[in-house]
């Protein structure tokens, strides 16, 4: 294969490296499958460099080292796999709805447990409006699920939902905010969403359908969840609301320049008490 890397047909490539790749596994060890298995390796590592998302994610730290690419160095990479893995988790669920319905206990409520949680983690790294808005439609599907079954053994299971949803609406405006206002950090997500679209024009929506919305917006609807999880939450589980609870209400207070002074500290104090150092040291800190 000559020329450079970049110039490789990546269809090509993962048509042989997926030849080679299956052949070692059919030969179930042996000099053969040794040989194939780093054919298909060799072959991936060029693939790496074209389209690192159509390789194998076990190879990717191999990779890494081989090739000296780490596409995860580059924010607007990391943060374009994570909503690539928020988007897969979107397919699974709906055809986990068409196939078992939407039901607590489902496979469509752990592929919408999956969803949410990618999509939060995504959302840190990229202002996708669109993402918030799919993800937050998810979560608050599955507490109405719960709702409407009246079951008392789903109350531990609502409170960690809401607590999921409260989560969802601040980690976006407060995971990457070290030294930042919520004003600058929301900025700055902004400019990166902007950056991603210009990389990616097929992505691109209309602007006023993927707006995330106001800090001040998501920070009180966070509140309003957290505040009934925590009524629902026992020990370990509502030092964890607690600790959200702390956070969402500083950002409300920082934001509309009021005063919670009372309930932010007996938040945080009730919280440490809580909290299990073993189950969750970081939290704790």
């Amino acid at each position: 294969m000559g020329g450079r890397p970049e110039e490789a047909d990546p269809d090509a490539l993962h048509t042989i490296a997926a030849f080679y790749w299956a052949r070692s596994l059919a030969h179930e060890g042996g000099t053969f499958a040794a040989r194939d298995l780093e054919t298909a390796i060799s072959v991936f590592g060029l693939l790496y460099l074209v389209d690192h998302r159509r390789v194998p994610r076990e190879l990717w730290p191999r990779l890494a080292d081989e090739t000296g690419y780490d596409p995860w160095s580059d924010p607007l990479e990391h943060a374009a796999d994570l909503v690539v893995g928020a988007e897969e988790a979107a397919l699974a669920l709906e055809a986990a709805r068409s196939r078992w319905g939407a039901g607590h206990g489902t496979p469509w409520w752990w592929a919408a447990d999956a969803y949410v949680e990618a999509g939060r983690h995504a959302l840190i790294d990229v202002a996708d409006g669109m993402l918030f808005s799919r993800a937050c439609a998810v979560a608050d599907e599955q507490i109405a699920v719960l709702r409407d079954s009246g079951r008392a053994e789903d109350v531990a299971e609502l409170a960690e939902t809401l607590f999921a949803a409260g989560l969802l609406r601040v980690s976006p405006y407060l995971g990457n905010m070290s030294g930042l206002s919520f004003e600058s950090a929301h900025d700055l997500w902004r400019k990166r969403q902007a950056r991603h679209r210009s990389v990616h024009p097929d992505d691109s929506v209309a602007p006023e359908t993927a707006e995330m919305p106001p800090p001040l917006v998501a920070a009180e609807e966070a509140v309003r969840y957290l505040r009934e999880a925590a009524d629902l939450s026992r020990e370990h589980e509502r030092g964890r609301v607690l600790k959200a609870l702390a956070e969402a209400l500083s950002m409300v207070a920082g934001l509309k320049q009021e005063s919670h002074d009372e309930e932010i500290p007996a938040a945080a104090r009730e919280a440490f008490d809580l909290l299990d150092p073993v189950r969750d040291p970081l939290t704790h800190l």
